[in-house]
């Protein structure tokens, strides 16, 4: 039994370590847009229209 609780608690790190990396990831971006916004920019983030 406590090889498999070792196995869970392995997979909840690891699941927990790639959300904060996302998480890090996705504030960069905006903190980045955010930035570029402040400085007077109008071309901050592009917009993909799908065509």
């Amino acid at each position: 039994m406590t090889t498999l609780q070792n196995i869970a608690a392995i997979v909840v790190l690891v699941a927990l370590a790639a959300a904060g990396a996302y998480f890090i990831s996705e504030l960069r971006k905006s903190t980045a847009i955010q930035a570029c916004i402040d400085s007077g920019r109008r071309d901050c983030a592009r917009i993909d229209l799908g065509r």
